[in-house]
């Protein structure tokens, strides 16, 4: 994870390059950073562009630490039963921050579930270019022979039930590449 404030020190930039087991303590250490030098962040830009995913609970928590109510994310069993649901509980300090959220074709499966589920929420502007759009819950099963057998058990749903997998989160400001001379 990386993280900066901007010239102005009014808005904070983080990078999140994947979820893993401390992903939700170092956001919160580099904030607090920010905030340190006597400065007041005023607004924060998420990164999770060419961000794979990793564990859903650090999503999870992600979205909660700016969300103060709604739904975070959904798991669906392959028959449409409720599997999971996970809602934000208000009280994380982060839920009047404003928020960007930046993604791209490389964003994948918990950043996907955190940009979108902020997206659907109201809570942020996602910028960029469509996710990857992979938001199904997978097992895999070791064969006899050495093999493997992948199988899709689950889908995950953002707020307002929506799926990511096969659409990807369409961001609300999309980006073209442009290179100037």
């Amino acid at each position: 994870m990386a993280g900066r404030l901007l010239d102005d020190k009014r808005f904070g930039l983080i990078k999140i390059k994947n979820f893993q087991e401390d992903t939700v303590e170092q956001f919160r250490k580099t904030l607090m950073g920010f905030e340190s030098g006597g400065n007041r962040v005023e607004g924060l830009i998420l990164d999770l562009r060419n961000n794979p995913g990793g564990l859903l609970d650090q999503a999870v928590a992600l979205c909660d630490f700016f969300l103060s109510r709604g739904v975070i994310v959904k798991t669906v069993g392959a028959r449409g039963e409720m599997l999971e649901n996970e809602r934000a509980q208000p009280g994380d300090g982060g839920e009047e921050i404003p928020l960007v959220v930046i993604v791209n074709e490389n964003s994948a499966s918990a950043s996907e579930i955190v940009a979108g589920t902020l997206q659907n929420n109201d809570r942020a502007l996602v910028i960029g270019n469509r996710s990857f759009s992979k938001g199904s819950v997978q097992t895999v099963f070791d064969l006899k022979d050495g093999s493997a057998l992948k199988l899709t058990i689950a889908k995950y749903l953002t707020a307002k039930d929506y799926s990511v997998q096969s659409k990807g989160i369409n961001p609300d400001v999309g980006l073209i590449p442009v290179t100037v001379p």
